[in-house]
C-alpha cells in the first residue's frame, strides 16, 4: 500500500515538473528577444578642442527609444573619420522627443600637426593641429 501511495504521488510531481518545463520553453519561444537597429547618428555640430586633442560632438536623439551606442574613428593621412551610432528597438513605439547628446573622441597622439579634414558622419570641416 505504502509503495502505491508513493508510486502515484510520485508520478504526479514528475508530470508536474515536466508541463511547468514544457510551459517554461513555450514561454521563451513565445516571447521573441528585441532586435535592436544600429544607425549613425544626427550629428548638429562638432568642435575641436587643440588643448586636449580632442573632438566634441554633438546630435539629437529623436525620440525616447534611441540610445547613444558608441563613438570610433580612424585616421588616414590628412583624413580623420568618426563614426557616431545610435541604437533603437525596431518596431517599438515611442514618444518623439529630442534628447541633445555629446560624446568626445581623443584624436590619436601621434598625429603631426597639419590640417586635417575631419569627418562625422555626414559632417565635415577642416581643422589644424599645431604641435
Amino acid at each position: 500500500m505504502k509503495h502505491l501511495l508513493f508510486s502515484i504521488l510520485a508520478t504526479l510531481l514528475l508530470a508536474g515538473c515536466a508541463n511547468s518545463r514544457s510551459t517554461q520553453r513555450n514561454l521563451q519561444e513565445a516571447t521573441p528577444l528585441p532586435q535592436f537597429v544600429v544607425n549613425p547618428a544626427p550629428i548638429s555640430d562638432f568642435v575641436y578642442d587643440p588643448a586636449q586633442q580632442t573632438i566634441t560632438v554633438y546630435g539629437d536623439l529623436v525620440d525616447g527609444c534611441t540610445q547613444f551606442k558608441s563613438i570610433a574613428g580612424e585616421h588616414d593621412g590628412n583624413s580623420i573619420t568618426i563614426d557616431v551610432l545610435v541604437s533603437r528597438e525596431s518596431n517599438r513605439d515611442c514618444i518623439q522627443a529630442l534628447e541633445p547628446f555629446e560624446a568626445v573622441y581623443q584624436l590619436d597622439a601621434t598625429l603631426q600637426g597639419g590640417t586635417y579634414t575631419v569627418r562625422v558622419n555626414d559632417m565635415a570641416r577642416e581643422i589644424t593641429i599645431e604641435k
